[in-house]
């Protein structure tokens, strides 16, 4: 006999909407999905898809003053600016396909996500289900897609988050139920003992089996999403994943609620903590993202506790446990396969397969240890020993660092040299420390820019902005491994990627040295962000002395800097040309840049081909003006669609 626990939140109230005051809210609802999986017909999607409009139409104008529903094809960025949340339940027009890079082998070392939205989206938005994905990974939102496959309950929940609080009254009905069979296989993740049960709460009512082609809920990859002072953890759900594998969360402006029902299969209870979080997510409104989890499959440290599990004597018993399991399943489907063909029926699925399936041999552990080890070559190390392999993750633990694809960690010398862990503050500390005092200063330089997004020069820098930062300076694995400044103010430097990318690669560039018979030199690279967008860099060095015009006065006889590029096949213009700052010349107006300096030009695109950039300029002393000069940069592009 199950216990039920009734935790009044505020009073023993009516569930029913009817008699609760509506709030003053302006809700625009985006819609486009259905109540179906994935497998259903489009038909049948169509036709759900419609319904399940309806049913949140009908739905938030129980609770809302205005509500108004658009399609995801209709829908446009700036429809937000007149509401006070946006739900986004639907696919809306992709801004940017999916791409990735290629090495010349044809390896991918790189791969970006399809965008939706604009990172400079700041509209309170709620993601329902895979939305948070589909709309968040190309933007960098810790809403990825850990896995599909959630169904009815909330568990692992913070009753005391305002969605649980008001400003509807809630009544939570909470069970204890057998703790998913799933998580046990992540014991590694689990502090101490997997319980036997766990509390839960009923959010849907499509219950596993019992409604045909049901559209599956999604949770998100836990690790890291609490590592920056922009997202919240309020509730995990019944998963084929972790007990805190994200269900309902918050990453900056953006609240998401990832079970998949539309209120016509909600709980009475769940629909009011739906409204209160439309309710809440009204309140984000200049919260914006400040840390991006670009990488879905990017490491924390986290990763090492599978690292350990998966190469040890226990994780490889547990696959052969696992691996007798799916073996003797297939079996039972091989009996019933032969049964059914030696009475002359039909086979369906994949019982025609089974007919020939054979039980493999158990693998040895030599093999499987081979396979475990990450990266492959420390086998050749520790062979058959894997608590070696374990001392070596944990003794450099504090030294791990992971900024790549696809969950690779690798120890960073230069921090273990300095004995401090390359999360903790006094790494920075120390390292502009040692710029001040001339002390291993490349060191010292390769750790700063390897741990922040700012792009000082000097030591003074560098300090002052550690004193002015440190006492909300964290530090976030998933969003880069960077140092970060708990602030939107666009004016404090360490929170800027694109900045931070446009720096990098300016500084990459490497252009000819300028004297007074060549006072100019140029040279251009490609930024590209984390998120697949490119920026065109133009770096210029004019020779002391010297000096090229940016505005040229009607009064005035010098030739205007001209730059102008073509795109190949499959590129556009995502932006304007954007210009340094220029120094007025004269009294007329006509401007002016000297010393060195860039411009930037964002673009968007698959497809690999040359960018030509054309450029001219005139350029003169306090003196003498030479001739105006035309030249011609061109760069390759290596992006292409990407096969998946």
């Amino acid at each position: 006999m199950k216990k039920y626990l009734l935790l009044a939140l505020f009073a023993i109230v009516s569930l029913q909407v009817s008699g609760q005051t509506k709030q003053n809210l302006r809700i625009l609802y985006v819609g486009g999905s259905s109540n179906l999986s994935s497998a259903a017909s489009a038909e049948r999607q169509a036709e759900s898809a419609i319904q399940r409009t309806a049913d949140f139409e009908q739905y938030l104008n129980q609770y809302f003053t205005h509500v108004t529903v658009v399609q995801g094809a209709d829908y446009t960025e700036d429809m937000s600016a007149g509401y006070d949340v946006t739900i986004f339940d639907g696919l809306i027009k992709r801004t940017a396909e999916i791409k990735e890079e290629l090495d010349s082998d044809g390896n991918q070392v790189n791969y970006y996500s399809a965008r939706y939205l604009s990172d400079g989206f700041a509209y309170p938005a709620m993601l329902l289900a895979d939305m948070g994905s589909r709309l968040g990974s190309g933007i960098g939102l810790k809403t990825d897609w850990y896995c599909l496959c959630m169904w009815d309950h909330a568990l692992n929940f913070d009753l005391n988050h305002h969605i649980f609080k008001g400003p509807f009254p809630v009544t939570v009905t909470i069970t204890e139920e057998p703790t998913p069979e799933a998580v046990y296989n992540y014991p590694y993740y689990h502090d101490g003992p997997i319980p036997d049960t766990v509390p839960m709460w009923r959010v849907q009512h499509f219950l596993r089996g019992g409604v045909q082609g049901a559209r599956i809920g999604m949770v998100a990859r836990p690790w890291g999403f609490l590592d920056s002072p922009d997202s919240e953890f309020i509730s995990s759900g019944t998963c084929e994943k972790t007990l805190d594998a994200v269900a309902i969360g918050r990453h900056g402006n953006y609240f998401y609620w990832g079970f998949s029902a539309s209120p016509g299969f909600m709980t009475d209870e769940a629909k009011q903590v739906f409204a209160n979080a439309v309710v809440y997510t009204s309140t984000l409104k200049g919260k914006e993202v400040i840390a991006r989890k670009f990488y879905e499959r990017a490491a924390t440290k986290e990763y090492v506790k599978e690292i350990i599990h998966s190469t040890s004597r226990e994780g490889y018993e547990y696959g052969l446990t696992l691996a007798d399991k799916v073996a003797t399943g297939n079996e039972a489907m091989q009996r019933v396969a032969l049964e059914k063909q030696a009475r002359g029926e039909p086979l369906v699925g994949r019982e025609a397969i089974m007919l020939n399936y054979r039980r493999p041999a158990p693998q040895a552990f030599e093999d499987y240890l081979r396979r475990g080890f990450r990266p492959a070559e420390k086998f050749d190390i520790y062979g058959t020993d894997p608590e070696e392999y374990h001392k070596f993750y944990l003794d450099n633990f504090p030294y791990l660092y992971g900024a790549a694809m696809f969950y690779k960690l690798i120890v960073d010398e230069d921090v273990k040299s300095l004995g401090i862990p390359n999360t903790d503050i006094r790494l920075l500390d120390k390292a502009i420390s040692m710029l001040e005092n001339n002390e291993d200063a490349d060191k010292a330089r390769r750790i700063l820019d390897r741990y922040t997004l700012c792009t000082f020069e000097t030591a003074k820098e560098w300090r002052n902005w550690y004193e002015a930062n440190k006492s909300r300076i964290f530090f976030s694995q998933s969003g880069g491994w960077y140092f970060m400044v708990n602030t939107l103010d666009p004016d404090v430097q360490g929170n800027d990627y694109r900045a931070k990318a446009i720096h990098t690669a300016s500084k990459a560039i490497m252009l000819n040295r300028t004297d007074h018979r060549n006072p100019v030199a140029a040279g251009a690279g490609l930024a590209t962000m984390c998120s697949g967008e490119q920026l065109i860099v133009i770096k210029f060095a004019v020779h002391p002395g010297y000096h090229i015009y940016g505005y040229v006065s009607e009064e005035d006889p010098y030739t205007t800097t001209e730059i102008d590029i073509t795109l190949p096949e499959g590129y556009r213009f995502t932006g304007n040309l954007i210009s340094p700052p220029e120094q007025y010349y004269n009294s007329s107006g006509t401007t002016i840049w000297d010393g060195e300096f860039i411009f930037v030009r964002p673009i968007e695109g698959v497809g690999a081909g040359d960018i030509v950039i054309k450029y001219s300029y005139q350029c003169c002393d306090p003196q003498i003006c030479f001739p105006p000069e035309e030249r011609v940069i061109s760069l390759r592009t290596t992006l292409v669609r990407s096969s998946r």
